[in-house]
């Protein structure tokens, strides 16, 4: 990977491939999981054990040249997410130990276990479950563009609104989420980057890059420096970018009095979710001379 390239990954993957940016709070829990794995795999079955330690081994020799060398390929496999198998390799040795074999099988233990770990694993990360998508004003917009924009219409959305694409099934101009993928693609990469730069009117991957302290720590933070910059876009801007995109719409939060962008009035209007139409910025703005 060239520097460029490597960069955006510092940037957007760093709690996936960069080491190097993890603070020493990941480093001891991280420590504390593998310890704990061990002492686990070291109770578990003859095959268990070959197999955890074969993905211990993957994950340090992968990960480390996967950082050093910048190679693509494993780059793409982030081997540092094999230690979350190795965990739960582990923890089924501990239930093993812990409850011993009835009929051949892990008893009480396993499940005293798995729910320790899964329990200590939501801690600091509550997570819920929604297959559908979320409520409330996220959905009222999709639902109101499903009905009133072309399946082909683009959208200009705050980089922030993740949940819009698939819940409208509508095209949007890039959110900071897509950088998700940039990883597999030095072009995709490339355009990503740009797009996000548009979205700010500023730099945000410029040095110094925020700490990574907790997993996902600057990612979450680059996101709101881009979703900032994007509020932050005078209206005229906002209309430009649209217009060079060829968006036929402009999502934007406001406040109690909506402002106009590009001299629209908002369409519609859900909580501080605003949408815009921008049809007439596409067409010539220049008015042609009366003959008479």
């Amino acid at each position: 990977m060239d520097e460029a390239w490597w960069a955006l990954a510092q940037a957007r993957l760093a709690h996936h491939v960069d080491p190097s940016a993890w603070g020493a709070p990941l480093w001891v829990g991280a420590g504390l999981w593998l310890l704990l794995a061990v002492l686990g795999l070291r109770a578990a079955p003859p095959t268990l054990r070959r197999i955890g330690a074969g993905l211990l081994g993957w994950m340090l020799f992968a990960g480390a040249a996967g950082f050093v060398l910048r190679i693509p390929l494993l780059v793409n496999l982030e081997p540092w997410q094999v230690g979350r198998f190795v965990v739960i390799g582990g923890a089924l040795g501990l239930a093993t130990m812990i409850a011993g074999q009835r009929d051949g099988r892990p008893t009480a233990g396993l499940i005293a276990v798995a729910a320790l770990v899964a329990l200590l694993a939501a801690a600091g990360a509550p997570f819920r479950w929604t297959p559908a998508g979320p409520d409330g004003d996220d959905r009222a917009l999709a639902d109101w563009s499903r009905a009133h924009a072309d399946p082909a219409d683009l959208f200009v959305v705050p980089p922030d609104l993740i949940w819009f694409r698939p819940l409208a099934r509508r095209p949007v101009f890039g959110t900071f989420q897509d950088g998700g993928e940039l990883q597999f693609d030095a072009a995709l990469a490339t355009e990503w980057a740009i797009r996000m730069k548009a979205l700010c009117g500023c730099e945000p991957f410029a040095p110094p890059l925020p700490p990574e302290n907790t997993p996902g720590a600057r990612r979450r933070a680059l996101q709101a420096r881009v979703a900032d910059g994007y509020h932050a876009l005078p209206p005229e801007a906002l209309a430009a970018l649209a217009r060079d995109a060829g968006a036929r719409w402009i999502v934007r939060r406001v406040g109690a009095i909506p402002p106009r962008v590009g001299g629209q009035q908002a369409a519609a209007r859900f909580g501080s979710l605003a949408v815009y139409p921008v049809a007439e910025l596409i067409a010539d703005p220049v008015a042609e001379p009366d003959p008479r």
